[in-house]
């Protein structure tokens, strides 16, 4: 919980709402890039739609939101995540769809 403080102050945190029910959210971080802090990456920390509310136009709303407050703040980079868990040959087509290219694969283990 301690980031959310962090993507509030930096305009990167946005919530979807239908009516007083919210049914999804972003969450992102930004930063100087480490080999050249002449300019700044941001990263997808979270994004999450209510699956009855994907295909209604809010999961792109939320992309649009937090791509556009990260440009507004300077980043020059957005990068936006898909787990190996959740679809993500589907998620990758809908970020390449939305201007997104591959750049890297990461690996994770539980220490």
């Amino acid at each position: 919980m301690r980031w959310l403080p962090i993507m509030a102050d930096q305009g990167l945190l946005f919530l979807a709402q239908e009516d007083t029910e919210i049914v999804g959210f972003v969450g992102g971080v930004s930063a100087p890039i480490f080999a050249n802090d002449g300019y700044k990456a941001g990263t997808e920390m979270f994004w999450y739609m209510d699956p009855a509310y994907r295909h209604r136009g809010a999961a792109k709303g939320l992309l649009e939101a937090v791509e556009n407050a990260a440009r507004a703040i300077g980043c020059t980079y957005w990068t936006m995540i898909a787990l190996e868990s959740m679809q993500p040959v589907r998620v990758g087509e809908m970020y390449e769809k939305a201007g997104y290219t591959p750049h890297e694969r990461s690996f994770a283990k539980r220490l």
